[in-house]
């Protein structure tokens, strides 16, 4: 582990010890933490009676607290006044497709997810909580139609486009442009979230201007400091204010909202 990575794996490993107040079978995950920091195990735990995931480490869980403890798309659902369908670019393992069916507006959710250990877990987490309406792409997100090359990390939420380190291996997956997704929404009013590991620029500097005008909201985690400045630029021209929130401890990571001027 390199020096500069020392602060948010504490912090990160602390959020996790924090939120297990919220976890009914906390005790199942303290017995079985060491197998889970390895990646070696599975547990299925329950969160505040209400919600069942099944995970497989402890960045699984991490996902889980900031959807439901932090709240942190909670934005993107407060003022829906009518029908609509969430876009989900990045899946991952159901979080946010679970987390949006206590929204009454919310009639449809369309989550993308390429990586197939992660399409397996988040089906299996929308059955488990018997969440229906949910069209499940297996595919990536990008300025074109076709397949790319895929890296898989050790840590299945950050597998993207983009290698990180040599540990990795790599498949290839089917890609989709934001516009084709867009043509698959039944409903007339929509709303995006897209977590895509690095690719948001890309899907948003490519996709036209007309498409991007028809979100009634945009939430969606930035990797790059310096490329926000014109994906900002892109957006405001597209008819949306946008705001950003920083990560407290990732310097070149935050969380942008777009809303319609």
């Amino acid at each position: 582990m390199t020096i500069d990575r020392i602060i948010p794996r504490l912090y990160y490993f602390f959020t996790i010890l924090y939120f297990l107040r919220k976890i009914d079978n906390k005790a199942e995950i303290l017995f079985h933490i060491k197998d889970m920091l390895l990646g070696r195990r599975a547990v299925l735990i329950s969160l505040n009676k209400t919600w069942h995931f099944k995970v497989r480490d402890l960045y699984d869980i991490l996902a889980i607290k900031e959807v439901f403890d932090e709240s942190v798309y909670l934005p993107i659902f407060r003022k829906l006044k009518r029908d609509t369908t969430l876009i989900d670019i990045g899946g991952y393992i159901g979080d946010v497709a679970i987390y949006a069916k206590q929204f009454r507006k919310i009639k449809e959710v369309i989550t993308i997810e390429p990586l197939p250990d992660n399409q397996e877990l988040l089906k299996f987490n929308l059955k488990i909580n018997k969440v229906k309406n949910v069209l499940v792409i297996k595919a990536a997100v990008s300025d074109r139609n076709g397949s790319k090359k895929f890296y898989i990390h050790p840590n299945k939420g950050q597998s993207s486009f983009f290698k990180y380190s040599d540990n990795v291996t790599n498949i290839r997956v089917k890609c989709m442009t934001l516009g084709k997704i867009i043509s698959l929404v039944r409903t007339s009013n929509l709303i995006l979230k897209c977590d895509s590991e690095g690719t948001e620029y890309e899907i948003f500097l490519n996709t036209p201007l007309k498409l991007l005008s028809r979100f009634d909201g945009i939430i969606f985690e930035y990797h790059n400091d310096k490329k926000m400045k014109a994906l900002t630029a892109r957006l405001e021209k597209a008819g949306f204010s946008v705001k950003t929130k920083k990560h407290p401890v990732e310097p070149n990571l935050g969380i942008a909202f777009a809303y319609p001027l």
